[in-house]
């Protein structure tokens, strides 16, 4: 469930005065022509000018545009673009009347004249340069077993190809995933940010906060100390609905030799274990299933298994061409 093109955190703030941002931000830039999902590479980007056209299957995805305010040579602003394009996950470039895009003018409110330099295109996208689709969530079947029910509810989250869930609609399933499995998410979580939420790094107070607001009010809110030396500890800060209510847990974490972490567990003072979750992995280092286990009277009770499912090529639409 990682994705490619997740989170930027570590430029987001470096100080206890660090804003919050929306999960859009903290995600790469969204593509403006498709949502055909993008990888950064570090090979060569063809550029095409006016009416030409790739020979191979292609999708247009986005705009790709860089601006200097020095004097550049349109090669060198040309060199530039190819660069922002490989950052971007583009594969080639179509140019439109490149000597007219080279140089503007624009009368500034001090009557002066600014002259800077830009260059924009469409990025294009090769199908056969698509190999990771089977590294973007599509789908997770969801057992549950709430109250002690012998017989779980079974329901479906679908993700499209950002890594957005889709299922959020439905208010069982929206508090199901709010609260059970992204509450209790960090800065590394498997799972794109979603759209209702807004997160922090306090990279100071090495703190990280994510949080949901309905009129101004935090209703979902953890803030994780991040690990020091023992990166299988977290101490983290629950609020659920009262503001004033924040609860002190501990997340303790084992991982195998590949580092991914297989098995969780909730800790409260007092109160001890409070649920126990393992995660089987795929041979491609994804998630694959996921089980939770309540600890009531010191013994596991299961709550949940998630069973993940992966976009593959199958699943791209047609091409521009």
């Amino acid at each position: 469930m990682r994705h490619f093109y997740l989170i930027l955190y570590v430029t987001v703030a470096l100080s206890s005065c660090a804003p919050f941002y929306s999960g859009q931000y903290l995600t790469s830039q969204q593509n403006t022509l498709s949502s055909i999902p993008l990888k950064p590479h570090d090979h060569e980007v063809d550029v095409f000018f006016g009416q030409e056209k790739p020979a191979k299957p292609y999708y247009k995805v986005k705009l790709v545009e860089v601006q200097d305010f020095s004097e550049q040579r349109a090669d060198a602003m040309l060199k530039k673009l190819r660069e922002k394009a490989k950052q971007e996950g583009v594969d080639a470039l179509l140019i439109n009347d490149i000597g007219g895009q080279t140089v503007t003018t624009t009368s500034l409110a001090t009557n002066t004249v600014q002259i800077f330099q830009k260059l924009v295109a469409i990025g294009l996208k090769y199908k056969e340069n698509i190999d990771y689709m089977s590294e973007i969530l599509k789908e997770q079947v969801v057992r549950i077993w709430p109250d002690d029910n012998p017989d779980p509810k079974i329901f479906t989250m679908s993700y499209d190809f950002n890594g957005k869930n889709l299922s959020l609609k439905d208010s069982f399933t929206r508090r199901f995933f709010f609260r059970d499995i992204y509450l209790f998410e960090d800065h590394a979580s498997v799972y794109t940010p979603q759209d209702d939420w807004e997160f922090r790094m306090d990279t100071l107070n090495n703190l990280f906060t994510k949080r949901v607001l309905v009129n101004g009010v935090p209703v979902l809110k953890s803030d994780f100390k991040l690990n020091g030396p023992d990166r299988g500890k977290a101490v983290v800060m629950i609020k659920k609905d009262n503001y004033y209510n924040l609860e002190k847990y501990e997340l303790e974490s084992s991982y195998n030799a590949a580092g991914l972490p297989v098995k969780k567990t909730l800790k409260k003072k007092k109160l001890g274990n409070l649920w126990t979750e393992e995660t089987i992995y795929r041979t491609n280092g994804l998630p694959d299933k996921i089980t939770r286990y309540k600890i009531v009277e010191g013994k596991e009770v299961l709550y949940f298994e998630i069973q993940n499912t992966y976009y593959s090529s199958d699943d791209l639409p047609a091409t521009d061409n």
